[in-house]
């Protein structure tokens, strides 16, 4: 969770600093605009699957950090295991979402 943070706070200053230096410079060409544009696009995913990734991992960890005692035996304790596994299998999905290219290798994956 660390890592993705970090990646997504370099992603958000590279952006930002794309944004000041097209905006300073008086020669605008459509390479740098669409570098703007594709590490926006990058940004925006990093930040919806960090969080992804928050949603799956925070209620299973959060009654350990409350100091309360987590039983296995608990019946809501398996549909926690089960949110965490789900967020590995949501990743390709939210992938799949942003990118056509992902979409387009899945497929000959599958095909």
């Amino acid at each position: 969770m660390v890592l993705y943070m970090r990646v997504f706070m370099v992603a958000v200053s590279q952006a930002r600093a794309m944004r000041s230096h097209v905006a300073a410079s008086t020669l605008q060409h459509s390479k740098s605009v669409t570098a703007k544009k594709s590490e926006l696009k990058a940004a925006t995913t990093l930040g919806v699957v960090v969080v992804v990734f928050l949603m799956c991992f925070c209620p299973f960890y959060s009654p350990a950090l409350a100091g309360q005692d987590t039983e296995e035996s608990n019946s809501s304790s398996s549909f926690l295991v089960w949110l965490l596994y789900c967020n590995s299998c949501l990743n390709p999905v939210i992938y799949a979402f942003f990118y056509p290219w992902f979409r387009k290798a899945i497929k000959l994956i599958v095909t």
